[in-house]
């Protein structure tokens, strides 16, 4: 989770997106992260805006992040049973910009509705939604040597996407339709860049990451009903495909889908 964070905070050249545009005072502004797995954005963003922000993070689980007595005095990690229940009211339009990190697999049937109310009701009049989302729906096979056939690696990734789909009840094809997802919310959407295709040089390391995801969703699969053992069958054609990339010369990537969009005053 933190080598994707540098990963793409190092492609993408921010932390928050330069179209979001913070008016709070000092000491008044506040920051929420979904998602917040390790606390390493909030982390990075409190070294980078200072003490006076308050930063708030959500997750159903924490065990990866730090102690409260390791964070910055500014940051605090809420561990909620999931995503979808309704905030409290000490949450509700608190935050001058709301930031979602990679959440895909806590999205069913291909709509992110519920999700993206609480979302939004978190947000004060004028404050920013920005989701930011690995089009893992969309990886794809990146060869140094483009006439070599993949067929572990395709084999690899077609079971991973389906499975995938199946445990969301859906395809994740929302992620490629997150501004458009946004207007429908009330959201207005600056013109910007949303889709981020990684560079060839950072190929390795998004492999890596990819590699790290996919086995993670493996376990994963293995404690769910009805899909007991469909973990175990990724994992062995992981290994087989890791030898035909790492012979052939080609890396697992995708792109990364980056949503702005602020809350109508």
């Amino acid at each position: 989770s933190n080598l994707e964070h540098y990963l793409w905070k190092n492609h993408l050249g921010f932390l928050i997106h330069p179209k979001v545009e913070i008016y709070a005072q000092p000491g008044q502004l506040r920051i929420a992260e979904i998602g917040t797995r390790t606390g390493i954005w909030l982390i990075d963003l409190a070294k980078k805006l200072g003490p006076s922000v308050q930063l708030d993070g959500f997750d159903f689980d924490l065990s990866l992040a730090p102690p409260p007595e390791w964070l910055p005095k500014n940051v605090a990690l809420y561990q909620r049973s999931n995503f979808w229940s309704a905030i409290e009211e000490n949450f509700h339009e608190a935050y001058d910009v709301v930031r979602v990190g990679n959440i895909a697999n806590h999205v069913y049937n291909n709509d992110p509705g519920l999700l993206m109310k609480k979302f939004v009701a978190m947000l004060k009049p004028g404050g920013y939604l920005q989701w930011n989302q690995p089009d893992t729906a969309h990886r794809r096979i990146l060869k140094l040597h483009p006439d070599l056939p993949a067929p572990q690696t395709d084999a690899l990734l077609k079971h991973v996407t389906e499975q995938q789909d199946a445990l969301a009840g859906g395809p994740h094809g929302w992620i490629d339709s997150l501004p458009d997802i946004f207007v429908r919310y009330g959201l207005e959407v600056p013109a910007c860049q949303h889709r981020f295709p990684i560079p060839n040089a950072y190929a390795p390391t998004a492999h890596e990451c990819e590699w790290v995801a996919m086995e993670q969703q493996s376990f994963v699969v293995d404690c769910l009903p009805g899909f007991e053992g469909r973990g175990g069958m990724v994992r062995m054609m992981m290994e087989e495909a890791k030898q035909e990339c790492r012979v052939n010369g080609q890396c697992v990537i995708c792109d990364m889908v980056v949503a702005v969009g602020k809350k109508v005053v």
